[in-house]
């Protein structure tokens, strides 16, 4: 069993990511980096807060928007939600940073 893998209890080998989340990671560094030293903690206490919540509710709503069928809806909830994402990103990145 090579570096990567694992058991799954049944004797059969089965794939382990070991970095299965890097925009995540990315976000964390950049978060870490662009925060005042002092602040940092509460930064990354409400980074984790958010991610908590997200990886709750965007489970269940996609599931509800498929499972009633609603495909369009599912596609442009997630098209508008990553635009949301980029818009601030890019508001958040053209700001000068003061350390």
């Amino acid at each position: 069993m090579g570096p990567g893998s694992a058991t799954d209890g049944t004797g059969r080998h089965s794939l382990r990511l070991a970095h299965a989340r890097p925009a995540h990671r990315t976000l964390t560094a950049e978060l870490s980096r662009s925060t005042a030293i002092n602040r940092q903690g509460m930064i990354m206490g409400l980074n984790q807060s958010l991610m908590s919540g997200a990886n709750i509710s965007a489970p269940l709503i996609s599931g509800a928007l498929i499972g009633h069928r609603l495909f369009v809806s599912w596609a442009l909830a997630m098209a508008a939600i990553a635009a949301i994402g980029v818009a601030l990103a890019g508001q958040l990145l053209d700001t000068p940073r003061t350390r």
